[in-house]
This record gives C-alpha cells, structure tokens and sequence, in this order.
C-alpha cells in the first residue's frame, strides 16, 4: 500500500487504497494475472458498465486472476514520481508491470497521454517495440475501432465486444506462457485469431493524405448476437468514494436501429441486441440486494426502443417502490417518449430529463437521420413539465455537415418554445462540436475550425435573451484535438507522445487542459495536421479501412450521399425494410423482431403480477438504535460524506426495517458522532438508525455487516429511547491515542496558546484550552488527549491540536486513532 504519509497530501486518496465492498482478492499462485487498466480518475471509470462485467466475468475463471488501476490525479503523480514510487493495483497493490496482461480500455481519444503517463509510472517502455518482457498491453474499447494514433504503444488489439473471447484470449496466453513461449512468439499466435491486431506485424506505404498500415488480413469486429443471464455482474465492486455515477445500471440494449449518421457507437455496436426482461427484472433484483444502491438506471444507445419499455419501467418502479428506489433512463428520442415513462418515473426520485434533438431544424435533422419532428419535440417537453421536472437538458451539436447559421436559430428556438410550458422551470441548452468518427458515413466530411466553432457558439449566446436558458459548450480546442486524433493515422502517436513528455495529462478535463503544449507538440512533429479535419474525396484510403466492424464501406458511401441529397434512412423494422449495412442476416432479423413480441408479452405480465400484489400498509411505529462500530485500515482515507454513503448502503443491503425521509430522494434516517478526520482511525464511532419495527441486536449487526466494506465493522448496538433519539448531536467529549516514533516533548504552556480556527465567517482566533481539556502520558511515548465536541462551537481538528501540544512533532511519523467517544448517560 502507499505510504499514509503520501495518501494524506492528495484529493480524495481512498480512490487509491481499494477494500470495496464486492471487491475479489484471489491468491496468485498458479495463475494468469490480468489488470484492467482505465486510463481516467477512478470516479469515471468505475461509473463505467464495461468494467464491472470484465471484472466479474474474468474473476468467474479459476485461473486468472483481474485486478483494477486507475490513472492518478494530478497531485498523485507528482508524489509518485518524487518518491519513485510505482502505480499499484487496488486489490493487492502489485506494480503494474508485474502483471502479465495489461487491458487498457479507450472511451474517449483524450485519455490517450494518461495512457501513457501510466506506462511511464510503471516502468513499462512506452513502444512496443522497445519492451523484451511482460506484461503484454492490450488495448480495446470504441476508440480502438481507428487504433492507429496510439498502434505503436500497445502490443495487441482486442476488436469488439469482450464477452465472446477474452477468455479464451487469456487462457491462450496462460497456456503458451507457461510452455515457455516468449513475448514475440505468443504475439505471433494471438495474431491468427482473426479480431485480434497485432501493430508489429504491419508494414505502411504514404498516400495522398494518411500513412495506410498494410496488415496481412482484415480484421474483425467480434460481438455476441444474443446475450445470457451469465454475461452480467452479479456484486459490482462498490466505490469507498463518491463517483460520477454511482447506482445500478442495467444495459438494457446494445446497439442502436436508429441510424444518425454522426453516431460512431450506432455504428461499430450494430446491430441491435436486446436483453431479455426476465433476465434484467433478475439483474436488478441481485444487484440491488449486493450493493444497496438506490437508484436503477436504464442504459442504452436508444432505450425508448426496447420492446415494451414503458411495461418495463412501470413494472420496476411498482416492484422496489416499497424499497424507494428510484428509476432514471439516458436520453430518450423526443418522438418515442410516451406519458407512461412521466408518469411512471414522478412517482419515484426525479432524476434529470434530457432530450437530444441534436440539430435545430428539420432540414438539418434529415441530414444527420435524426428522424425527428418539432412537435415531437414540444410534446416532451411539455409532458415533462407538467409532470414535474423543473428543468430540461437539449443536446444539440454545432459544426454538423451542411450547418447553416438557421440552424444555430433553430436550437435557441426550441429551447424558447419548450419554456412556454414551464411555469418557473428552465432549459439547458447543451452543445457540442461536430467530431467526424471512423466507420460512420460523415468520415468524409472535415471538421469546422477552433475560430469557427468559437462564432458559433458566440451566435447561439447573443440570440439568448432569457436567463431561463442557460448555455454551456464544449471547448472548441479540445474539439479540434479530438477530430485530429479521431481521424488519425500512425503518425499521430508522435503528437501524442511529445505531447505526453512535454506534461500533457487529463485533457477532457477542462482545468488541466492545455492547447499550446499540443500546439508545440505538432510543430515538434512536423506533421501536417489539416488533412485530419479536412473534407475528403469519396475514394479515399483510410488508416481504419482494414478493421471489419460489420458495416460495409459501400453503404456508408451510400449514407453520405443520402445525407447531401437531405433524405432518411428509415431503420430496420423487420426483414423486408432491412437496409443491408452487412452486421447481420435476414434470419437474425426475422428472430429479433420475433423476440420483441414475446418481450412485450413477458412485460405485460410482469406488470399484471405487479398490479396484483398487495400492498399491506400498516402504521408504522418507530425505534430507534445506537450502533458502534470501527473505521480502520484503508477506510481511514474514507471521508465522513462518503462514509455515510456506505452506511447507508449497508443499511438497505441488510434487508432491516429502516425508516426512510420523506420526499424525493429518500434516505435512511440516521444521525452520526462528530465527523472523524481523513486519515483517522476510529475504534468506537457511532451511528443512530431509525426502524420501523423492533429488531434482534446481534442479528441486525451481522445483517449491516454483511453489506460493508472490510475496515468498517459494527460491533455492538442497543436500543435508544425515543426522547434520546438526537443524543448524538449534543456535546460529548473525544478521546485521541498519539503515538510517534518521535520523542514527543509537550509544550507546558498549551493551555495558553491562542489557534485560528475556520469558520463560516472566516478564520477567527480561539483558546487552546476551550477545545482540548486533557494531555495524560500512558506510557512513554504515548498519549491520551481528551478534546470537546460542541454543537455550537465544534471542535478542533486533531491534525491541528497534536503540533500545538507536542514541540517539533512531525505528523508523519504519528500514528493517532480517536479510541472512543464519550457522550452522558442515555
């Protein structure tokens, strides 16, 4: 683990520590070690769905062992590199490069220089071609569907959906490894599979605009046509720290029918997959008895398509409304939205509404395929509105093929129209810049310049006149770096490793992003960039034309024209309006479609079952219970907010008869003792629960304790009485043991010494003595100091107390645990 010292200095550093809940530690022996590498902070990657079904799929193996990494903060790295120290996996803190397979997976081209930075942290030659040992880099995700820009880093692609092959992908290398075949030659065998790129094996020629990898075979996409039960996490690993998305998701599809010609994910995940309802009613009723979470959330690239979804959100929301869970879905195609999910959905939490028409007008709309109408639109809107949202999110993007500037006028025109519905709400009005992706039908058309889109946005901000609309934008310098990247040949790696040297990090973040740098990186380069967001001819060669993902160029050709003549392409609906894009067959189509008939059917009896179960609605009696429990180990970087959150997970996971807050956004109803400080830790905290029905002590704490992370453990619990159930509000006193490898010398005159302390007002200057009322020595060496706790006037940190008492302290070498908290008589 890294040392407490270092973890102390850096933001949110239980992001580093691992212990979560649903966490797997295996033991190495004998097995094939794998880490699942994401090249973003730890919120973002563990919000993302891929990594928890790897995660538990790879875990499922006997003999392979997956572990996690995430790519350090800014504040981390530089502690990192001063101490030489290495980049650790969460679950047994080995080095990454003690791994034999690290899987990186790419979501977004601007995580490419993380990518890097974390390769350089562990040691691991940033080329391929320099590396002699493993681990071996595997790459996958939508971005390696072009993996030319990052082609010389990584020793092996992975093309497509990993639950088809992965596995045999890892046991193939376990086995060769362990005849002893070396790096090249196992790289040699993984070759032969045909969704597998091996960038070693590639030669290149020059043509007009990209340097073309000529590789000995196409390689293609793979993906499962049917999913099973199987292919989803059971216990996704829950995160010690708050994350951007933090509930249970449920990928209810994948792929899209839709078509939009921007789309590259409508594209490379073709076709479209339905889970089965059944199966999805049963993930979420595991998932949510494993994790606790209160909210379920609907995943998909067009989830208003799912065979009989407003069956399967009233069915969810009338199963878990006696648990107060709550439903939310991504957004949803104005033209398929339908009074049930409202009305469905209002009955629950209201999380965020969001309709994407993407363009302003109907003549740019049929251009992009978004095949969707202004009253639609409206319809949304208004129904959205009245059924309670206060507010409204519209994506829209700008720079699209053929944009005029109507168009701009067409966006704030639907955000004025929507508002007529709402009588105080307001519109978000989201816009992003066109990127053109591979293997979509604008991989033809350039992308619009930082100057330009820079006009763009100031148009749309000067036609607001309203501070119901509010605007945001996407930077235009990371758009433009985006579509170089997108479009990017092999050369590009050399950008984006000057760039990675030159200090580039986290560059989808707008607070460490940095344009000059890149710009210095390019001019270094000497690469001429403008062919990478340029208008090309219809016979152009692409650096991404030998990955297969199923759709044929023909018919992306075919698209493009379509878009410049301004007309749809409706979406498959069943064999005969089949639009031949290659992914799959009329007898694949036939079955699906037949499938969503008996989806719609399984649906309808799931919420018939629903409508018939009783409800019994008794009045409640409340109790009230005091429990005490440690915070230790890894749990001490936890802090007091995200320790609440896993309280209250362990809570509902308990199945206890808990009292929930009224509302909205019900919660536990649950009173703490004063917060205990990052990096404490604590041996007798204290928590106070309301239930609505008596329990057995012993049973309710093995009962929390199951749904709790190792280093929290509840110990013992008593009934409150009622009168007493805010006792742990009121001032009680707090007991800290000091221990130092220094040799701790108090300072006699403490009780006289005069501290700043923070306050909402601002710093305010006050009594030692009024915080701290005992220093008592034990032993030598150690220290007992007894601190007051006050509603109205706090307490003083012990991190601040401990340099006031004791001359020449360094903190470093202390160890400090709060033993107990001492409140009156109950």
């Amino acid at each position: 683990m890294y040392p407490y010292s270092d973890l102390i200095k850096v933001k949110k550093p239980g992001q580093y520590t691992g212990g979560e809940l649903n966490s797997i530690v295996k033991n190495t022996e004998n097995k094939l070690r794998f880490l699942l590498a994401f090249p973003d902070l730890y919120e973002i990657g563990m919000s993302y769905t891929g990594l928890h079904i790897l995660y538990e799929l790879i875990n499922r193996q006997e003999n392979i062992f997956a572990e996690r990494v995430f790519a350090p903060w800014i504040d981390f790295e530089k502690i990192l590199r001063e101490k030489k120290l290495p980049l650790l996996s969460l679950e047994t803190k080995t080095p990454m490069n003690k791994f034999d397979v690290v899987g990186f997976t790419f979501q977004y081209e601007l995580t490419y220089t993380n990518f890097l930075n974390m390769l350089d942290l562990s040691g691991i030659p940033l080329r391929s071609k320099e590396r002699t040992d493993f681990p071996l880099i595997m790459a996958g995700g939508p971005c390696v569907s072009n993996p030319e820009p990052i082609a010389p880093f990584v020793d092996f692609f992975y093309i497509g959906e990993a639950e088809t092959y992965l596995i045999e992908i890892l046991n193939k290398i376990q086995t060769l490894k362990q005849s002893g075949k070396n790096r090249k030659q196992i790289l040699e065998q993984l070759a032969e599979y045909e969704f597998i790129y091996v960038p070693e094996f590639s030669k290149y020629r020059q043509t007009e605009f990209f340097l073309i990898p000529e590789y000995p075979k196409k390689v293609k996409r793979t993906f499962p046509l049917n999913f099973e039960q199987r292919d989803f996490p059971e216990k996704a690993v829950q995160p010690n720290v708050q994350i951007v998305y933090d509930r249970v998701t449920l990928e209810i599809s994948r792929g899209c029918d839709e078509g939009c010609r921007f789309c590259q994910a409508g594209y490379i995940y073709r076709p479209q997959r339905e889970r089965k309802p059944e199966d999805l009613i049963t993930q979420a009723d595991t998932l949510l008895k494993n994790t606790g979470q209160d909210e379920i959330s609907l995943t998909s690239l067009s989830a208003a398509n799912y065979p009989g979804i407003e069956l399967l959100i009233e069915t969810l929301m009338k199963k878990y409304s006696d648990e107060r869970i709550s439903l939310s879905l991504p957004s949803i195609r104005a033209d398929k939205f339908k009074d049930e999910f409202a009305i469905s959905i209002k009955e629950g939490r209201k999380t965020g509404f969001t309709i994407a028409p993407e363009a302003g007008t109907e003549r740019l709309r049929k251009i992009i395929n978004k095949n969707l109408k202004e009253e639609d639109i409206f319809w949304s809107a208004k129904t959205a509105f009245e059924n309670g949202w206060d507010h409204i999110k519209f994506y829209f993007m700008i720079g699209l093929p053929f944009e005029e500037y109507e168009d701009l006028e067409g966006i704030v025109k639907i955000c004025e129209k929507s508002l007529e519905f709402a009588k105080r709400g307001h519109v978000i009005l989201s816009a992003s810049t066109f990127v053109p992706k591979p293997h979509t039908p604008f991989q033809w058309i350039g992308q619009i310049t930082y100057h330009e889109t820079v006009n763009r946005q100031e148009y749309i901000k000067s036609l607001v006149k309203t501070r119901r609309i509010r605007y945001k934008f996407h930077d235009p310098a990371m758009s433009v770096l985006e579509g170089i990247i997108s479009r990017g040949d092999v050369l590009v790696a050399d950008v984006i490793e000057k760039a990675f040297k030159m200090g580039v990090r986290f560059d989808g973040w707008s607070d460490t992003f940095d344009f000059s740098i890149w710009e210095k990186a390019i001019k270094k380069s000497g690469i001429n960039i403008e062919r990478y967001y340029i208008d090309l001819p219809e016979d152009t060669e692409f650096p991404w034309d030998f990955i297969d993902i199923g759709v044929r160029k023909k018919f992306l050709l075919q698209e493009l024209k379509r878009a410049i003549e301004g007309k749809n392409t409706e979406m498959c609906v069943d064999v005969k309006s089949c639009n031949a894009c290659g992914t799959c067959s009329g007898k694949y189509l036939k079955e699906r479609f037949e499938k969503r008939i008996e989806f719609y059917n399984k649906l309808k009896q799931a919420v018939s079952i629903e409508n018939n179960r009783t409800k019994t609605e008794k009045e409640e009696e409340r109790y009230h219970y005091l429990f005490i429990f440690n915070k230790k180990n890894e749990m001490k970087f936890i802090s007091h907010l995200d320790l609440i959150r896993i309280i209250q997970r362990g809570l509902r996971i308990s199945k206890l008869p808990i009292a929930f807050t009224k509302g909205f956004s019900p919660k536990p109803i649950l009173t703490f003792s004063p917060a205990l400080e990052l990096g404490i830790e604590g041996e007798n905290e204290m928590f106070i629960v309301e239930m609505k029905e008596k329990v057995d002590i012993n049973q309710a704490i093995f009962k929390i304790n199951r749904g709790l992370p190792e280093g929290i453990r509840v110990k013992e619990g008593k009934i409150v009485p009622f009168e007493k159930r805010k006792f742990l509000s009121g001032k009680c006193k707090l007991y800290y043991l000091i221990e130092s490898k220094d040799n701790l010398e108090i300072n006699r005159d403490w009780q006289k010494l005069k501290t700043k302390k923070k306050t909402k007002r601002g710093f305010k200057e006050i009594e030692v003595k009024n915080y701290v009322k005992k220093v008592t020595e034990i032993e030598k060496g150690k220290y007992i100091i007894e601190s007051e706790f006050s509603p109205d006037k706090g307490s003083l940190k012990i991190t601040e107390i401990v340099p006031l008492i004791f001359k020449n302290t360094n903190l470093d070498n202390a160890i400090i645990k709060r033993q107990k908290i001492e409140y009156g008589e109950l």
